[in-house]
């Protein structure tokens, strides 16, 4: 991405002088933002015209995907200290298991990608992430005892280990995959954005 945006933007451009008059960096500046507009017009287009509805398939995934799991765990962390009195130090730690959580499944991908597929890896994802919301959402209701709920918490936490390195690097790859050399680099960033 950033290297196609260097050939569209000249280097000249990024250069400033101070004894430059106010019409002219006026100009240039807007100069800069018309080539700016036609780069993204561009990839626009190549993206519309040259790739599957696979890629799309995954990006739009990938992006409700996202959204849902930062709201899930943003609320979860307020709700764990609001209404539950966990401290942040053990929020530091849910956080913490979660993290390590994924490192087996990241070690491990390439086995799990031949066993089952990208879309599969993608599609057990979904399962395991909507059995950790169906499972938190029990864990916070009345059913679990207070003194028990810290623990139910933390042992789901472990399931956000397989759902989303799972379901990222079969996102990473498959794009990797099905995406003309010419979109490589735009997909990986439109999958990071």
């Amino acid at each position: 991405f950033f290297l196609a945006l260097r050939r569209v933007i000249p280097r000249s451009s990024t250069k400033r002088s101070d004894d430059e008059s106010p019409q002219k960096k006026e100009s240039q500046s807007t100069g800069l933002m018309l080539r700016v507009c036609g780069f993204i017009r561009t990839v626009i287009s190549d993206l519309s015209g040259g790739t599957t509805l696979t890629v799309w398939a995954i990006l739009i995934h990938s992006f409700g995907y996202g959204v849902i799991m930062v709201l899930f765990n943003t609320i979860l962390m307020l709700q764990l200290e609001r209404d539950f009195g966990i401290s942040r130090s053990v929020q530091g730690i849910f956080t913490l298991v979660s993290i390590l959580s994924t490192l087996p499944v990241y070690h491990y991908s390439s086995k799990l990608r031949e066993r089952i597929g990208h879309l599969g890896m993608i599609q057990s994802s979904i399962i395991v992430a909507t059995f950790r919301l169906c499972l938190t959402r029990f864990a916070c209701s009345e059913a679990v005892s207070d003194g028990s709920r810290a623990k139910w918490l933390l042992l789901l936490q472990l399931l956000h280990g397989y759902h989303f390195a799972a379901d990222w690097v079969a996102s990473v790859e498959l794009l990797d995959t099905l995406a003309s050399q010419r979109l490589r680099s735009s997909m990986q960033f439109l999958l990071m954005a």
